[in-house]
């Protein structure tokens, strides 16, 4: 009902726009202002409608009329671009999103000056393009130049700022810098909780956040406890059907498919699915998300049949919505590569875990936690083969991996993320050397 309502109501705007850029048409010229003006606001009607084809054509006809008549510097050209950036975004075209976010900084920065909160806006979608692309080293950046600019000019304790120090631990999270990404996150909830009060959804998606990251440094306690408070929020808010709900319930089923608990898992995967198949049109790439994660806990369950179709359509999925290199579809690659490598199926599961690992160190760079799960299963797999001079190189890497981000962790983590890390790796680290040993072994024999 709730998407209904809002439908008819980009309807009514649009008509109501529609017919006053029809009435200018024939009074004015086709060069006026105006008329950009309307074209502008019946793409963002389009946008909000989520039409992308046609809020682009309209964005490029007020985009034409506001550079002929008033500049390529000027402050409405800047707008336009702007808007243009996220539907080349959601269409893929990383190319001309970034080409128009960078056009549109360059003149608000000629314009106003480097430190206006224009210039701040524009760089903070720009940072959240590079992070839906993957390239995380380029994203830090504008996050940081956008989060000082809103500091400045508005305070610490500002939603804008608490949304930018949210953006900044999500990168810093999928950087696998979880000290860093927790801090960011508890200052973003405790600005949000002042402003929106505990109960908001806004606080909802903060707390389901800051648990993601307890679950991955092992302190499953709390990531339980937070994940739970999330979810209350927002099927109290939002419904029990809202896909916000369906978010909290995918993650609290990972923190029971990590724990082992996998009864618990399964029901709340195939809700997540429920909610998201209902909310988004077949083939949408969350969809493909939620299948990967099904198949994965079939996988920890040993139950391989319903683990593989889940994988590959998930993988199909993921690389058509999200494209051949994104680290999405590297964690597909690594999960089907792990099957196949479980099922004893070698030559199948090579060149995916190989792919998935050159896709991690690409976007992650060599170091990150994501690259050391792919380079154990490569030992795992050689291993498997009996080629022991090539377990023995992946075995290592996997450890000096593993072993810098401890040192990344316990440098600037607190003692109880430190201790819930350490038992973590020490698990990890038990694993692999007594596959070390047996490798000695092996190789004595």
């Amino acid at each position: 009902g709730r998407k209904l309502g809002q439908t008819a109501k980009y309807d009514e705007a649009l008509a109501k726009q529609q017919q006053a850029l029809e009435i200018l048409v024939k009074a004015a010229d086709l060069e006026d202002v105006r008329i950009a003006d309307v074209n502008n606001e019946i793409g963002l009607i389009y946008d909000g409608k989520s039409d992308l084809k046609n809020a682009k054509e309209y964005y490029l006809k007020a985009l034409g009329v506001y550079e002929r008549v008033l500049g390529p510097e000027n402050y409405y050209v800047a707008a336009v671009l702007n808007n243009l950036g996220p539907v080349y975004r959601a269409a893929g075209d990383f190319d001309k999103a970034s080409e128009s976010y960078q056009r549109a900084l360059a003149i608000n920065e000629k314009l106003f000056g480097h430190e206006d909160l224009s210039v701040a806006f524009i760089l903070n979608n720009l940072g959240f393009l590079y992070y839906a692309k993957g390239e995380y080293a380029r994203a830090e950046e504008p996050y940081l130049r956008a989060l000082a600019i809103r500091k400045k000019q508005l305070g610490s304790d500002n939603m804008d700022v608490a949304t930018l120090m949210n953006n900044l631990a999500l990168l810093f999270r999928v950087k696998g810098d979880y000290a860093s990404s927790i801090a960011y996150f508890d200052q973003a909830l405790a600005t949000a909780e002042k402003a929106l009060g505990p109960e908001h959804p806004s606080i909802a998606i903060m707390v389901s956040n800051i648990a993601s990251v307890s679950m991955e440094v092992g302190d499953f306690s709390k990531g339980q406890e937070l994940f739970d408070r999330a979810l209350g929020i927002n099927e109290k808010r939002l419904g029990p059907l809202h896909p916000n709900v369906a978010i909290n319930l995918n993650n609290l089923a990972l923190l029971y498919d990590e724990a082992g608990e996998y009864e618990k898992a399964e029901p709340l995967f195939r809700r997540a699915l429920m909610i998201r198949e209902k909310a988004f049109k077949a083939g949408h790439a969350i969809i493909g998300a939620t299948l990967g994660n099904l198949g994965l806990l079939y996988l920890h369950k040993q139950d391989y049949d319903k683990a593989e179709p889940l994988f590959v359509q998930a993988l199909e999925i993921s690389e058509k919505k999200l494209g051949s290199e994104h680290s999405t579809v590297a964690h597909m690659l690594n999960n089907l590569g792990l099957l196949h490598l479980r099922k004893g199926e070698h030559a199948e599961a090579e060149p995916l875990l190989l792919r998935s690992l050159a896709i991690f160190q690409k976007a992650n760079g060599p170091n990150h936690p994501f690259c050391a799960r792919v380079l154990g299963n490569l030992a795992g797999l050689y291993w498997s083969r009996r080629d022991l001079a090539k377990a023995a190189e992946f075995q290592r890497k996997y450890l000096a991996v593993r072993e810098r981000n401890l040192d990344l962790n316990l440098f600037t983590g607190s003692e109880r993320q430190n201790l819930a890390h350490m038992e973590t790796l020490s698990r990890d680290v038990d694993a692999a050397l007594s596959m070390q040993a047996s490798l000695s072994a092996a190789s004595r024999e």
